[in-house]
């Protein structure tokens, strides 16, 4: 199991949104180290194929989906989309020694 954990900001961009609490980033990674991640309930997020718990303990559910963390939808979508182009553009720099990369998650829709 491979768990990415944000620990930078949520409800919008740099400098517009705000820091994930840091108490909050223990209790992810926390839970991540003891195992307890591997028992509990999943979605898929649709924009980049990511596997998003469903609840987490002592962490608000508002902040585990990003989509919905954000207050503005549109403007998450707007970002995210952003950050796939920029992934997308990154990628090309390295040919087919990456292909196998690319065809997963964002950059296969």
């Amino acid at each position: 199991m491979f768990i990415l954990v944000n620990t930078g900001w949520t409800d919008g961009k740099y400098g517009v949104g705000r820091r994930i609490s840091l108490h909050y980033t223990r209790q992810m990674i926390n839970q991540a180290i003891s195992g307890k991640l591997k028992d509990i309930e999943y979605k898929k997020d649709s924009t980049f194929d990511l596997s998003i718990p469903i609840e987490i303990e002592d962490v608000p559910k508002t902040i585990l989906d990003p989509v919905n963390a954000w207050s503005d939808e549109d403007k998450y979508r707007e970002q995210a989309q952003n950050l796939i182009n920029r992934f997308e553009e990154n990628f090309k720099k390295f040919g087919s020694e990456v292909e196998h990369i690319a065809k997963k998650g964002a950059f296969n829709k």
